[in-house]
């Protein structure tokens, strides 16, 4: 299944140019993009105290994701499809494991990690990080399992991030409560 959907996405590959220099383009910049809107809410945060939050959130949602995407590469090497099929490769890649994706894990984390607090400026993110995605299998340099499970990882560790913030929060609401009383 995981092939057969790779066949069905790489092989327009090289046969519409307007479609590959926009899957170029995605995969090499809109998660420069999606870095930039990180930033963004980093500069905006040193005076709107609910954009630092985002970005603080963001960022760290972003290194744990990272930091087991490489652990699970470390852990377990899937050669990429051009190594192993013949595609259509409209760039070079290394040949370094193909799974997951790490263009799409971060790029999920960013755009998941923002939605969170800020929806219409979140969504926009999840389109650019899912084109992120497609992209990457479009390019021949990842099977939709390598996208699926950046994407993955990006939501488990943001749901668990989110989920530990809210109950450190509410802890603290109540700490302030009792010393007000």
């Amino acid at each position: 299944m995981d092939y057969h959907l790779f066949r069905l996405i790489n092989d327009l590959s090289g046969h519409y140019r307007l479609l590959d220099m926009v899957m170029l383009w995605s995969s090499e910049y809109v998660t420069i993009l999606l870095a930039f809107a990180l930033f963004g809410f980093f500069i905006v945060g040193l005076k709107k105290r609910i954009y630092m939050k985002t970005a603080l959130f963001t960022g760290a949602a972003l290194i744990i994701s990272m930091g087991i995407g490489y652990v699970i590469k470390g852990l377990f090497y899937r050669p990429r499809p051009f190594v192993e099929h013949d595609v259509n490769l409209l760039i070079i890649h290394n040949t370094a494991s193909s799974f997951p994706s790490n263009h799409t894990l971060a790029a999920f984390a960013i755009g998941l990690g923002i939605f969170f607090f800020h929806k219409k400026v979140g969504s926009l993110l999840l389109l650019g990080a899912a084109l992120i995605g497609l992209s990457r299998v479009y390019l021949g340099h990842h099977y939709p399992l390598d996208v699926f499970a950046g994407f993955s990882i990006a939501l488990l560790v943001v749901f668990l991030l989110k989920k530990g913030m809210n109950k450190l929060e509410k802890g603290d609401r109540r700490h302030v409560a009792k010393r007000v009383s």
